[in-house]
């Protein structure tokens, strides 16, 4: 695919508003719009439930942040675009070789902090599904509350949600430290084998099903039953 032309095509037919943080940060944002141009164009075809395109758009943000040589000051422009579902997978991509510290106010996603492996990142939004999927280090924080599966099969590093996280949160957790500041939903800690799950408020049904390792300590009630 050749996406340099893909992104001349489209520049062409959509005119994209002049964002406000540009001016701010005195830098060239173009480079932050045909990266997300591109993924539009090649999510249009795509079935985000499908895991194997989960992996697909975490490789592409990974290759189009190389071509296009972004910095981590360029990140925060992200937040400018009003996209959702499979997008987080794709910043994930983005920012997974980049050093430093991010914050993003973001639409509900999937698959932010997918492969996470270093530095920090701290988002401000609700609802967001399988949020740290996989991480292997550093730091992620989210303010809100989070959706199914946060900090599914962690292996490290440390995910903190200020709010209530809903099921399987924990799921299949090998490492690492999971912090939930709200209520957890059902299934927490499932099949879990390493690791550190804090939760300070209540948790629901089947707490821990089938775990084999790793520590949960509820600081509330232990089922709202």
């Amino acid at each position: 695919m050749d996406r340099k032309k893909i992104i001349n095509q489209l520049v062409e037919r959509i005119a994209i508003p002049e964002p406000e943080e540009r001016k701010k940060l005195k830098i060239q944002s173009n480079k932050i719009e045909d990266a997300v141009l591109a993924f539009i164009e090649w999510a249009k075809d795509k079935y985000g439930w499908k895991k194997e395109v989960w992996e697909e758009a975490f490789k592409l943000g990974r290759e189009i942040c190389s071509e296009l040589q972004l910095s981590a000051k360029e990140i925060p422009l992200l937040q400018n675009f009003r996209i959702g579902g499979i997008f987080g997978f794709f910043i994930s991509g983005l920012v997974h070789d980049l050093e430093g510290s991010f914050k993003l106010k973001l639409n509900p996603m999937s698959g932010l902090g997918y492969k996470f492996k270093c530095g920090k990142l701290e988002i401000f939004g609700d609802r967001m599904i399988y949020l740290g999927l996989r991480m292997r280090g550093g730091k992620i924080i989210l303010h809100g509350n989070a959706g199914n599966y946060a900090g599914r099969e962690m292996e490290g590093g440390e995910l903190i949600v200020n709010g209530n996280v809903r099921n399987w949160a924990g799921y299949g957790m090998k490492g690492g430290r999971l912090v939930i500041k709200g209520d957890a939903g059902n299934v927490l800690g499932a099949k879990m084998e390493g690791g550190e799950i804090i939760v300070y408020g209540s948790s629901g049904d089947w707490l821990g099903d089938d775990a084999r390792g790793g520590r949960i300590e509820v600081r509330g009630l232990k089922s709202r039953r």
